[in-house]
């Protein structure tokens, strides 16, 4: 679990360098119609390309923090549980002290 964090991690930065847009080129005074919708096409193209790569990142991220908090809540359960039966083993132990120490008095006297 902690591992897929990592490579979520990892796969971002790895996309973060091939997806990076260079800078947008000043458009020339006589640039023809086709040549800006061409342009446009590319550009939404590639918008679309990185909202669903963000929106996988975005996915895997909450899986991610789901599976912490489980495990998180597991943890404190765990530690509940061992509370209480330590708690248990004292009483436990505390009665068969105080059940010996009264079987001597009641011996000794």
């Amino acid at each position: 679990m902690l591992t897929s964090c990592r490579v979520l991690s990892r796969t971002r930065c790895a996309f973060a360098d091939t997806l990076a847009m260079p800078p947008k080129k000043k458009a020339a005074l006589g640039a023809k119609s086709g040549d800006k919708e061409a342009r446009l096409e590319t550009e939404v193209a590639s918008l679309q390309r990185l909202l669903e790569i963000r929106s996988c990142e975005t996915v895997a991220a909450r899986r991610c923090e789901q599976e912490r908090r489980a495990e998180a809540a597991a943890a404190a359960e765990a530690l509940a549980q061992t509370r209480v039966d330590m708690l248990d083993v004292k009483a436990d132990m505390l009665r068969k002290y105080q059940a010996r120490s009264w079987a001597e008095r009641t011996r000794a006297g």
